[in-house]
């Protein structure tokens, strides 16, 4: 609450009312947005509802960020302003006051719910002769109705000019005075892509359970039998009860790595990144729809995500594991001259190399992206997340893929480093492919 408006303030309690609704107490942002403007325009503090810093103090940009090329406060206050109309049109139909936010500002207004319909207007007096009791100098001196009006109109239409002017001259003394705005980092351009305004982005993390069915089984599943469940047929012999089969231990539990939680965390405090837009799908769930039209975030090789076959005929780079040898290796469909040694892993080695993975593609209809993260250990993952997170580490490379009208071309990389204590050193790029 403000500190200048009382507890019992009524345009406070119409905003907890708002804030307490099923419409936006799973917003946060949008919440955050709607109580940071009230709450400086209770207080007086006008000059804090501007776009830079609803910016900075709602959603967590640097101070001086480039407004004009990111747009996600704008696109916050449309969104808001149609959640406050839907919002006065079902639960918050009988609230006594109505918050708003005009277009073309961020400063909220407050009005009053008429109680019945409202009064129409009230014509302009018709104009009446002096009463015949008075003087014709009074009569002089005390100016009738359609002189009055005349006389506003003239000082209304020379205030309205000197405003004018004044205004261009206030925009005009902005524009060439204000510092030059800072562009938004490369880093936070690209995590846009998966998240546009006005679009979720899907994260699908590792299926574990699925990984150790295949491991307990020796086998690898393709797509279909993933996707239709038919992988769990055939595995009760006529020996074994419900709790010894391997479907029951891994193929019907929901288990995911610790690894790919981490990559979440580190990638949902991007800036850029609003939480209340990201879904968390287990790959189980998901349908070969959600890759046409969604952005999704797909975490794991074909092994763990089986969902990753759908673009293996685009992709250069996959990982192929060998259970019984107890490994894993890099195939390179097209090598260059430069990338003649095999990148296998073995497991059983201390202190081995570990391979990540990162491709950024269209999603199947092209109307988004799709990111495939996959890694030879936990650690690899834990390498993907530090790079992609990185603007040392990932600009450079986006400097090279991005195009002309600041769009990036789909791009593959992978990343080598060395695993010491199920933990990730610093990764390197071993190869691209853009």
């Amino acid at each position: 609450m403000p500190e200048t408006s009382a507890p019992s303030d009524p345009r406070w309690i119409a905003v907890e009312q708002i804030l307490a609704s099923r419409h936006f107490r799973n917003s946060g942002k949008q919440s955050a947005f709607l109580s940071y403007v009230v709450e400086r325009a209770l207080a007086g503090r006008f000059d804090e509802i501007s776009e830079q810093q609803i910016g900075v103090h709602v959603f967590g940009r640097e101070a001086g960020y480039d407004a004009g090329n990111d747009n996600i406060v704008r696109a916050a206050a449309r969104q808001l302003r149609q959640r406050l109309a839907v919002y006065y049109t079902e639960e918050g139909e009988s609230d006594p006051i109505r918050i708003s936010i005009p277009t073309g500002g961020y400063a909220p207004t407050f009005r009053e719910k008429p109680n019945g319909p409202v009064a129409a207007e009230v014509p302009v007096a018709a104009e009446v002769a002096p009463n015949a009791d008075t003087s014709p100098a009074l009569a002089e001196a005390v100016p009738r109705p359609a002189q009055l009006l005349r006389v506003l109109a003239g000082w209304k239409a020379r205030t309205a000019a000197w405003g004018a002017l004044f205004g261009c001259l206030a925009v005009a003394a902005y524009w060439f005075g204000r510092p030059a705005a800072t562009p938004m980092p490369l880093l936070d351009r690209f995590w846009l892509t998966l998240m546009p305004a006005g679009h979720r982005m899907i994260f699908v993390p590792t299926d574990s359970g699925i990984v150790m069915f295949q491991n307990a089984t020796q086998r690898n599943l393709t797509l279909a039998e993933y996707a239709d469940g038919s992988f769990a047929a055939g595995w009760a012999g006529p020996k074994q009860t419900t709790r010894d089969k391997p479907v029951f231990f891994y193929g019907l539990r929901r288990y995911t790595s610790i690894a790919d939680l981490r990559l979440f965390a580190s990638i949902v405090r991007r800036p850029v990144i609003d939480p209340n837009r990201v879904d968390i799908r287990f790959a189980r769930d998901l349908t070969t729809s959600d890759f046409k039209r969604e952005n999704v975030l797909l975490i794991g090789g074909p092994q763990g995500n089986p969902w990753v076959e759908l673009f293996d005929p685009v992709l250069n780079f996959s990982i192929l594991t060998d259970d019984q040898r107890g490994s894993q290796t890099i195939r390179n469909k097209k090598p260059l001259p430069s990338e003649t040694e095999p990148w296998t892993v073995l497991f059983r080695e201390p202190g081995h190399l570990v391979y990540s993975l990162i491709a950024y593609l269209p999603n199947l209809d092209r109307t988004g992206h799709v990111m495939v993260i996959s890694g030879t250990t936990m650690a690899g993952i834990d390498a993907a997340g530090d790079f992609l997170t990185s603007p040392d580490a990932l600009t450079p490379l986006l400097e090279k893929v991005q195009n002309a009208n600041g769009t990036f071309r789909p791009f593959e990389v992978v990343l080598q480093t060395r695993s010491v204590r199920s933990g990730a050193l610093s990764p390197k790029i071993v190869a691209t492919r853009w």
